[in-house]
């Protein structure tokens, strides 16, 4: 009797040392997200003189920073993608909540003030669209941190300190 109840103590241990595993791994793919983001602010942020529409100069700028942003938005989807492979060992359910943002398509040939305020916006939706991953992230780390505390209670139950 007294084995069975050291058996059910070690297993417990050994899912409280998983789940914190997955608790920090979390906490490192949250962490390189939120530099993502960082990065990202100064993407959208550049002139729009008439000087830079319309020409070579002005499409090589608007490309420069659509390869910068989808750059950090695959460096998100890429640590998103290993998680969820480390989550899908752990628990299928949790990473089947995960969302993994989209990367923006090409910037085409902009002739116009409309055309470049809807480049700029389509630019801050991406990085909103990180932001999402980035909340979604949030929910997952609160439920791995409240499994371990399910965890803890039982083990403290089976222990008789309750």
């Amino acid at each position: 009797m007294e084995e069975k109840m050291e058996n059910k103590i070690v297993d417990i241990d050994l899912r409280i040392v998983r789940t914190n595993k997955m608790i920090r791994r979390v906490r490192q793919v949250r962490a390189m997200v939120k530099l993502a983001m960082k990065n990202m602010d100064n993407q959208y942020a550049y002139s729009t003189s008439d000087w830079l529409r319309g020409n070579i100069l002005g499409d090589f700028i608007r490309k420069k920073r659509t390869d910068k942003l989808n750059s950090l938005i695959n460096k998100v989807q890429q640590a998103m993608l290993d998680l969820e492979s480390d989550l899908l060992v752990y628990d299928e359910n949790l990473a089947r909540s995960l969302r993994l943002p989209s990367r923006m398509a090409e910037a085409g040939k902009v002739t116009g003030i409309i055309d470049d305020i809807a480049l700029r916006s389509k630019m801050r939706y991406k990085k909103f669209d990180v932001a999402k991953s980035l909340r979604n992230l949030d929910k997952v780390l609160a439920r791995l941190e409240e499994d371990k505390n399910k965890l803890k209670f039982m083990k403290k139950d089976q222990k008789g300190l309750v």
